[in-house]
C-alpha cells in the first residue's frame, strides 16, 4: 500500500526545522509503539504512516516530522533508528558481484548488532508465539528496501530466482540466530558467520 501524497499543511509541517521538538520524546515513542503494532498486525507492505498516525492519535505530519519515510519508521520500531535502508543497499551493491553475498549478509546482520538489538528481537519471539506474522514483515522490508535495490546488479535470466534464494537464506539465518537462538550460531561472532555463510549466499 502506497501512502497518499501529504497535503500542503503536512508538507509545511514536515519541512519545518527540527530544532525544537513539538511534543517531545514521549510523542516520538508513542509513534514508534504505534508503528510496531501496525506492522505486527498488517505487515510491512500493508502498513502505512497514516495508519500509524491514527493509532498514535497524532497528525500524519507529526509522524513525518520524526521519520522521513516508512522504511525509517519500520527501522525505528524494530531495529536501530539510525539505519538507512538506501545506504544499506548502496553498501551491498558497491563491489564485485563475486562477493555480493558476503556483503549482503554482513550488512543485514549489522542491522541487529547494536545495544538494544536483543530486546527488539524478543518482539520477534513474542510475535511468533502469539501468531503475529512479523517475520513476514521483515521479509517484505528486506525485499522492498534492500533486495529490490540490489536486484539490478545481479546478472543472468534467473536473477529473480537467485535473489529470492538469497533472501530465504538471509531471513532463515536471522530467525535462527536472533529468534530461535540456535547454538552455536546465536553466539558466534558476526565475522565468523559472514565468513561461513556469505559465500553460500
Amino acid at each position: 500500500m502506497v501512502d497518499p501524497e501529504p497535503s500542503a499543511p503536512e508538507r509545511e509541517a514536515a519541512q519545518r526545522p527540527r530544532g525544537r521538538r513539538a511534543r517531545g520524546e514521549d510523542t516520538r515513542e508513542s509513534i514508534i509503539e504505534a508503528a510496531r503494532a501496525e506492522f505486527l498486525e498488517r505487515g510491512y507492505a500493508a502498513g502505512s504512516m497514516r495508519a500509524v498516525a491514527r493509532r498514535a492519535g497524532v497528525d500524519p505530519a507529526l509522524v513525518r516530522y520524526w521519520f522521513d519515510d516508512k522504511p525509517s519508521l519500520f527501522a525505528a520500531s524494530l531495529m536501530d533508528a539510525r539505519i538507512n535502508p538506501a545506504r544499506l543497499a548502496e553498501r551491498v551493491a558497491a563491489g564485485p558481484i563475486e562477493t555480493i553475498g558476503t556483503r549482503l549478509l554482513e550488512t543485514v546482520l549489522s542491522v541487529w548488532e547494536f545495544p538494544d538489538g536483543q530486546e527488539k528481537m524478543q518482539l520477534l519471539l513474542q510475535s511468533v508465539a502469539t501468531g503475529h506474522d512479523l517475520p513476514s514483515s521483515i521479509r517484505e522490508y528486506l525485499m522492498t528496501e534492500v533486495f529490490a535495490r540490489v536486484r539490478p546488479i545481479v546478472p543472468g535470466p534467473d536473477a529473480d530466482l537467485r535473489v529470492n534464494l538469497a533472501m530465504s537464506h538471509v531471513v532463515g539465518l536471522l530467525l535462527a540466530r536472533y529468534v530461535v537462538r540456535l547454538e552455536p550460531l546465536a553466539s558466534a561472532p558476526v565475522a565468523d558467520v559472514v565468513a561461513q555463510a556469505g559465500p553460500v549466499i
